[in-house]
């Protein structure tokens, strides 16, 4: 947000180590044991991603094969975090560990479509691997469908590792009405899938979380459109049931909008106000996790000027709220068309590569 290099000089060790046990390199790991590379933690935690009661991993558990199947997810998102840390690594000047992560990427980008990706559903697959750890098949439900129809099975879209078909067909089931999207947002597991349950838990439910790192996917893949769907929906659910009930729910009925489940639970409404910052509250930028903010000034909440490093191969989407409408944006000097959201937030198309966004 301010390009504080000391926070994150300060940070970025425990970070590395971190991604480093993830990736199977810090002793004692056995995160990357399997022979496809892919990512499974399963030795640690019972659960991948935070859903509990995720049919898929469910099934896993039953059949105790938590030593040989693969979810996504992990890999999806320790291939996001290095990412992320190849940005930082660049900023602070540890350029020592660029080939390291670089790497990484690369070989789990490489696992995912190369085990993972199934295009009949449109969904990547967890992956199932023999006694010896070595891949021989995708996840499947009793019915032979992929057991991956759901949050996990899109969750390379947070990475941006896939390729154009891909990402279209992920995004189709991702917004498709039926699908993963419903009148409240984005349900943890597609509608048409056999062990989709209304009355689940993380088989059915609509969560605020991973609906957070799917709007963050489509403000990269310049989808302002759908990135406004999911936030503004999420809002209207939420305020909803804060004036009907005055709790902060776990998750919601993909039926009703109604909450659910334990209420007190503060730590899951922090993607709303994420939300509302990005859309409602003056001085707020925001952009998708390809975007390093290396500057920004504001003049009175009534114009900013932005300093931004774009990643990708494609225009992301960048949001700006100022304090009265904005009506002009420009992107390295030259004129850009601005969406108006809500009655203050610009929302503009730019990049990829380094440059200027100035908004007023």
């Amino acid at each position: 947000r301010n390009g504080d290099l000391g926070f994150a000089r300060a940070r970025y060790p425990k970070l590395a180590r971190y991604l480093r046990f993830l990736m199977g390199r810090e002793e004692g790991s056995t995160c990357r044991d399997l022979k496809s590379g892919l990512i499974r933690t399963y030795d640690y935690f019972y659960n991948t991603g935070g859903m509990d009661d995720y049919p898929a991993q469910m099934a896993v558990h039953a059949a105790k094969k938590t030593d040989r199947v693969a979810p996504v997810i992990s890999s999806a998102h320790a291939i996001r975090c290095a990412k992320i840390l190849c940005q930082v690594a660049e900023a602070i000047g540890a350029a020592r560990d660029l080939a390291e992560w670089r790497g990484d990427i690369a070989s789990l980008s490489a696992a995912l479509q190369s085990y993972s990706w199934d295009e009949a559903s449109g969904y990547f697959a967890y992956v199932e691997h023999d006694a010896a750890k070595r891949p021989v098949s995708q996840w499947r439900s009793a019915k032979a469908e992929n057991f991956n129809m759901g949050l996990d099975g899109v969750s390379p879209l947070v990475a941006d590792i896939c390729t154009p078909g891909q990402t279209q067909k992920l995004i189709e089931n991702l917004m498709t009405p039926g699908r993963l999207w419903t009148p409240y947002g984005l349900t943890a597991v597609d509608q048409r899938a056999s062990y989709f349950s209304s009355e689940g838990y993380w088989n059915g439910t609509v969560w605020m979380p991973h609906q957070w790192f799917m709007w963050k996917a489509m403000l990269d893949y310049g989808e302002g459109d759908k990135a406004w769907l999911i936030g503004k929906t999420a809002l209207d659910v939420y305020s909803a049931e804060i004036a009907r009930s005055g709790r902060a729910y776990e998750n919601f009925d993909a039926r009703t909008g109604i909450g659910s489940a334990w209420h007190p639970f503060g730590a899951l409404s922090s993607p709303v106000r994420n939300w509302f910052e990005g859309y409602f509250v003056p001085g707020t930028l925001n952009a998708g996790l390809n975007t390093r903010v290396v500057q920004q000034r504001w003049d009175g909440n009534r114009a900013v000027k932005a300093s931004l490093d774009i990643s990708g191969e494609h225009r992301t989407t960048v949001l700006a709220v100022l304090a009265q409408p904005p009506r002009s944006a420009t992107w390295r000097g030259q004129p850009v068309p601005l969406v108006l959201r809500g009655d203050r937030c610009a929302e503009v198309a730019v990049g990829p590569g380094r440059g200027i966004l100035e908004i007023a």
